[in-house]
């Protein structure tokens, strides 16, 4: 018969997983702590980047295990950042946004690169369409 494991977040670094066998019966839970990571694993997480390619706004969706402070930051294939900017956030769900007004915005190649005050950081590809 085959297993079936669960993942399940818990408070902090702590964690557990639950084991199932093929009837369904619970065969154990083992706890485990993932310090150092669990910050970064657990605490800010960006979903999904849309839509991509983009015209004038770009959403983010990232989700938090605390409040903080967080940094958006889009960079051309030159290296230069033509976007910044800094962004309250809540825990839980939290839609942020761009806007791509402006003259320093021109079609072509981004990296979004969103950075926590916890230095935890994501980054996406993305691509402007005028």
């Amino acid at each position: 018969g085959g297993i079936t494991a669960t993942f399940t977040e818990g408070a902090g670094d702590f964690h557990s997983f639950e084991w199932y066998e093929e009837g369904g019966a619970s065969t154990g839970v083992q706890s485990l702590e993932l310090s150092g990571v669990g910050a970064g694993f657990s605490s800010f997480r960006v979903s999904s980047v849309y839509p991509n390619p983009f015209q004038d706004e770009l959403t983010i969706k990232l989700t938090a295990s605390y409040d903080g402070k967080a940094t958006i930051r889009m960079v051309n294939l030159l290296g230069q950042t033509v976007h910044l900017q800094e962004q309250t956030f809540i825990r839980g769900y939290n839609p942020l946004t761009v806007s791509t007004a402006g003259p320093q915005w021109e079609t072509g190649i981004y990296y979004l690169i969103v950075t926590d005050e916890k230095q935890n950081q994501f980054t996406e590809k993305v691509i402007l369409q005028r």
